[in-house]
């Protein structure tokens, strides 16, 4: 399979060139989700809050259609094939949803689901991508939550973190339980779990049943931290600072980077998750000296994606992280828009803008002072082979910004937020191989 996704790579690559390939969206509808008493969260009873965040959208892409009929000269057209073409590219809720949405399960044994969060209600909802067009979107559970700002689903799916504004505009986090991803849909129920009573810095998902925290200290500082938000969980470091951005990519190490600032120099290293406490000078340097530097190692914690601006641009690099040698990265773009493969090291999805318009990145695009229009990639790592997947501005007749995406643990479904109007997309990966190869 990895020689002949290598092939197709090519094959994209020289066909997007000469204008040969397009993929073409039929229009689609999904089950609205079942209507079920509202609870509120964590008090306010009976308070409700209509929502979009978790409505299934109605349509996806655009129409196409063949006809058989009369030319533009009045003369008997040809019969056409009036087989509709593959629909890779779905919308799965108009928005907005809380960042982000996680994929569980696997396509062969009919348990593959996305799971996401409604932004305005906290509510959890549960999609199936498989039988398209007839795939459902489903509601976990009935408890609102308003203005929730962000989500992460444990790497199992049985763990939700939700981060969200009380009624006295405070910052709260909430630890909720979740039934196991399974090939059929739970019932809907009230939202369980505990609160974190924790200033929580910086949040990642883990690759198992667990999660990495900077979590801001009495004296200013920050403790690091992997697993459930108790006070069992292994303390991996003590910063001197707190403004650090850490992230899980395999079990036993974190990545800690200094945040991401166009003004300010920034720095990566890596850190064992040993439960063991350690000084600064612990930790192991992986790049710096970058102004406004982002990262995304993978998932085998062997290369790592780096961004740095650079004359009111950006600039991407490929980090080898045994060798230390980086170099330059085939597409220019920032982290926050791709996904490692979870089947193959060598491989990464990104989103890349058509076009960069000079501002102060990284700053200006997270502020939403700037936006991007972008092209659906997929890049191997080894060969610099890319080829183009999707343009969503001719795919689903509106221009993405494209951000968190995430990837099947089979690799056979992609999800990803456009930034734009805060809505939920997928793309099928699995069903362009099959119509590929």
């Amino acid at each position: 399979m990895k020689k002949v996704f290598l092939t197709f790579l090519g094959l994209l690559t020289v066909a997007t060139l000469g204008g040969a390939v397009y993929y073409y969206i039929s229009s689609t509808k999904s089950a609205s989700a079942p209507e079920a008493d509202v609870q509120s969260f964590p008090s306010d009873a009976g308070a409700d809050l209509t929502t979009q965040g978790g409505t299934p959208d109605e349509t996806s892409g655009t129409s196409t259609e063949t006809q058989i009929g009369m030319n533009q000269k009045g003369e008997a057209s040809a019969p056409t094939d009036t087989t509709p073409a593959p629909v890779y590219l779905r919308k799965i809720s108009i928005g907005p949803i809380a960042p982000s949405a996680s994929v569980f399960g696997k396509v062969k044994d009919n348990s593959l689901v996305v799971r996401y969060v409604g932004k305005e209600d906290g509510r959890v909802y549960e999609y199936r991508p498989q039988n398209p067009p007839n795939a459902q979107t489903a509601r976990l559970t009935i408890t609102t939550i308003p203005e929730t700002q962000e989500s992460y689903f444990s790497g199992t799916g049985t763990h939700l973190l939700l981060r969200y504004f009380d009624q006295n505009h405070v910052l709260k986090n909430y630890l909720a339980t979740l039934p196991a991803p399974a090939s059929t849909t739970p019932q809907e129920k009230t939202l369980t779990g505990s609160f974190v009573n924790k200033t929580l810095v910086s949040i990642a998902t883990g690759p198992a049943d667990s999660y990495a925290y900077v979590e801001e200290t009495i004296d200013g500082g920050a403790r690091v931290a992997s697993g459930l938000f108790a006070t069992t969980d292994k303390t991996a470091n003590i910063l001197p600072i707190r403004e650090w951005q850490v992230s899980y990519p395999k079990t036993g190490t974190l990545v800690l980077t200094s945040s991401p600032s166009n003004s300010a120099r920034g720095f990566s290293y890596s850190v064992a998750s040993n439960g063991n406490n350690a000084t600064l000078g612990g930790l192991q340097r992986l790049v710096g000296d970058i102004s406004g530097l982002t990262i995304l190692s993978s998932r085998d914690f062997s290369k790592m994606l780096y961004t740095g601006t650079r004359s009111e641009s950006f600039r991407s690099y490929l980090l080898d992280i045994k060798t230390n040698k980086a170099r330059d990265f085939p597409l220019a773009t920032l982290p926050e828009k791709c996904v490692w493969d979870t089947l193959s090291s060598s491989r990464l999805y990104c989103a890349s803008p058509e076009g960069i318009a000079p501002s102060a990145y990284p700053d200006s695009w997270y502020k939403g002072q700037t936006s991007f229009s972008d092209l659906l990639w997929a890049v191997n790592t080894e060969s610099d082979a890319t080829g183009i997947l999707s343009v969503p501005a001719r795919d689903a007749g509106t221009s993405m910004d494209i951000t968190a995406l995430a990837i099947a643990p089979d690799g056979s479904y992609l999800v990803f937020i456009n930034k734009t109007d805060g809505s939920l997309w997928g793309f099928d990966l699995d069903l362009l191989r099959k119509n590929v190869f």
